[in-house]
This record gives structure tokens, sequence and C-alpha cells, in this order.
């Protein structure tokens, strides 16, 4: 008997080898797979009579980054813990898009295969609503693997719009020598990867940092091949915004002027913040220069600035808004109660309201927030805020019950039954 138990556990020894070689962890991304997914989700497509998606090599390269990323944390979210998100990944990996940017599906478990990823984004309302998406027309895939854990990322984003007003690129320094940059509060290494057109992994390998997530303000990073630019932190701008400074800490917003004037647009404004310091309306002024989106302006364009419609400015708004933006939901909303998030105004806020339209515009809910807060849960089932699949949202920033700062419009569906 002993000498059958030891021939046994020799036989297990010679073997195992065998069975470590057999478990050896499939190489990703596998081309056959991404094919299988695209295929899967224009079929879908195709079935619901909605045009394909188109693969877009800069979605592709955010998904296996986003993939890769899922794997070697174990974490599981969309927004990682430097701030970055489906939209940032996507420019920083070189996506181009004139509309708000992007949709995400990820799934990551130790058995994951493509036929459990696919069943659960079809039965999942949020994960539907992007397969279907009608705002959407480019797809990336992505799917990474340690051997233990495995992950699927689809990104969803919408093509540009060639007829729309292109913006005036920020300028790019000179690759021609290596240099350095000092971090700036609020840096990230993501963002200054995506300002000097580098990824993320060159610029930490540059620098030998074991955690990218772990820089620090005044911390001085070797920009492989780029030019110091220690003291370049703002891009500049033409000297003619000289004529209209940047509001700031210490300085109020002036007074509406009668009469029309010319703006230069500063580093972070946006057209709201434009309007509420002249005391016009984003209307008049978008009128006023031919602009058909108000999310279409860059940094050094001169504005016209019409006649003030009689608005009160608020002390200092552009401080209030700044870095004020709507941030989740993305993919959709729950029918029934759902969580809406968004990044602070910095200045003393004293509230907030989101407020929900429907496709038509027509306002038909509102879900308030106090100061401190920076999401509100709200009921979009239909008893709340009656039928339709489209909806969007906004949230305003509220001093003293007035309006001082709205955020961008964010538009998404209802959750619908998977076919």
């Amino acid at each position: 008997m002993k000498r059958i138990m030891l021939l046994v556990w020799i036989g297990l020894l010679l073997f195992q080898p065998k069975l470590l070689i057999a478990q050896a962890p499939t190489l990703y991304p596998d081309p056959a797979v991404i094919q299988d997914l695209f295929d899967r989700v224009n079929t879908l497509r195709t079935r619901r009579r909605l045009p394909p998606y188109s693969m877009n090599a800069a979605l592709n390269a955010a998904a296996q980054d986003q993939a890769e990323w899922l794997v070697a944390t174990g974490r599981r979210s969309h927004v990682r813990p430097d701030g970055s998100r489906p939209s940032t990944r996507a420019q920083a990996a070189g996506y181009v898009t004139n509309d708000p940017c992007c949709g995400e599906n990820y799934y990551m478990s130790i058995d994951a295969t493509p036929d459990m990823v696919w069943n659960f984004w079809v039965w999942s309302s949020h994960h539907y609503i992007n397969l279907v998406n009608q705002s959407f027309d480019e797809v990336g895939i992505g799917m990474s693997s340690d051997g233990y854990r495995h992950s699927y990322v689809m990104i969803f984003g919408k093509a540009p719009d060639l007829s729309a007003p292109t913006s005036t690129p920020l300028p790019v320094p000179d690759n021609s020598v290596q240099g350095e940059y000092v971090v700036q509060p609020g840096d990230t290494l993501l963002s200054i990867a995506q300002r000097f057109n580098m990824s993320v992994s060159t610029l930490a390998a540059a620098n030998s940092l074991v955690n990218p997530e772990l820089i620090s303000s005044g911390q001085r990073l070797v920009l492989p091949g780029g030019t110091s630019v220690a003291s370049a932190v703002v891009p500049p701008v033409p000297p003619e915004s000289a004529a209209v400074p940047a509001a700031s800490s210490q300085q109020s917003s002036p007074a509406p002027v009668s009469g029309q004037q010319t703006h230069v647009v500063q580093p972070g404004e946006t057209l709201f913040q434009i309007s509420l310091r002249y005391g016009g309306t984003m209307q008049a002024i978008m009128t006023a220069n031919g602009l058909s989106n108000r999310n279409l302006i860059y940094v050094g364009q001169r504005l016209v600035i019409p006649p003030n419609s009689g608005a009160v400015v608020q002390s200092a708004a552009s401080d209030l808004c700044s870095g004020f933006q709507a941030t989740s939901p993305l993919d959709g909303f729950h029918n029934g109660s759902t969580t809406f998030y968004w990044d602070p105004a910095p200045g003393n806020v004293s509230g907030y309201r989101v407020d929900i339209h429907t496709i038509s515009g027509q306002l038909v809910a509102t879900f308030e927030a106090d100061g401190g807060s920076t999401n509100v849960i709200g009921d979009m089932s239909a008893n709340s805020i009656g039928s339709g699949l489209t909806f969007s949202w906004d949230v305003v920033a509220l001093v003293n019950g007035q309006e001082v700062c709205r955020s961008q419009r964010m538009t998404a569906l209802r959750e619908n039954s998977a076919p």
C-alpha cells in the first residue's frame, strides 16, 4: 500500500510541470476575441436598426490601458485615483471628438470569458445603453489577464464633425532635447503626459516612478525628449489678453460695460463663465461669434462681446466656477434612484441643484444638495419625471439661492430592458 501511494506521489510530481504549462496565462489582447466582441455589438445594433460602430485605434489604446490597469491593481472603477476618467484617458491616447466623451463598459473576474462578459453587458441596463447608444458611433476594445484575473473593456465615442469649427492646438514644447517640468498644484502624471504628448508609462519610466499616482507639487520631472518648461506652466496667450485680465481671488470680475468688446479666452474658461463676467448671456455671445456649440472655444480665441443684457455679475464669478463640472452618470440613468456627481465649485457656495430635462428641453425635476456636497440622489422613475428614454441633466451652483454657475449639460438614456 505504501509503495502504491509513493508511486502516485511521484506521478503527480512528474505531471505538475505539464499542469503549469497548460495553465499559463493566455496572451492578451487576443485579436480573435476583440473581433468577436466587435461583431457581437454590431450584430446587436443592426438588430435594433442602428448604424454599426467603427473601430477606432485611439479608443482601442485607451480601452487596453484601462483593461491592464484593472488587472494590475485589482480595482473596479471607471475613475482612477489620479482622477482620470474614460474621457481623459481617451484624449490622452489621441482621441479627437467634438462631442462629450466617452462611455465605458468593463468587466473583470477570475473566470471571465467573452460569453460571460457579453451576457453581463447585455442584461445590465447601464452597460446595455452604451451598446445601443445613438450618440456614439465609434468603439475601442481592450482585454488583459495576469493568469488569475481577466478584464474586458469597451470605450465608446463619437467621430468629430468635420464641418464644426476646429480649435487651435496648445503649443507643444520642442522635442529636440531632454528637459524638466516642475509639478504644479493639481497636476497629475496623466495631465502632464497629455500636455507634452507622451504616455504616462514613458514619463513614469523616465523618472523611475514606482507609483505614478504619487507626485507632489514642486517635484521636478524629467521630460524625455522635451525642453525645460519649468516656467511655462500656463500656455502663453496673445498679448491682447492684457486688456481683459482674468479674475483672481484678490480681484472681482469687472462690472458690465455697455457697447461691444473683445475678450481673449483664458486657460480653463468656459463660455458660461465669460457670459457671467460681462453680464450677458451665452446665446448672445454665441450669436455674435457664429458659434454653434458652446463647448467649442479655445485658449487664445478672440470673442466679440455684444452689449450686455442687464444681467447682474456676481463678484469673482470666474473663481466660483473654476473647475465646476458635472461628472456622472455618463452611461445612463437608473429607472429609479440615481446618484448624480459633480466636481465642486471652489468658492463659497451655499448649495447645489441638479436640473433634469426631457429631450425637448423641458424641466421635469430638480434635486437639491447643500454647499458641502458633491452628489445627490434623485428619483428618475416614470412616477417622478414621466415617460421617456432620453433625458439630460446639469448642476447649478447657488449662493444664497441665486444661480452663479451652471455646469455643462449631460445627455444619456434611462435604463431599458435588454432584447
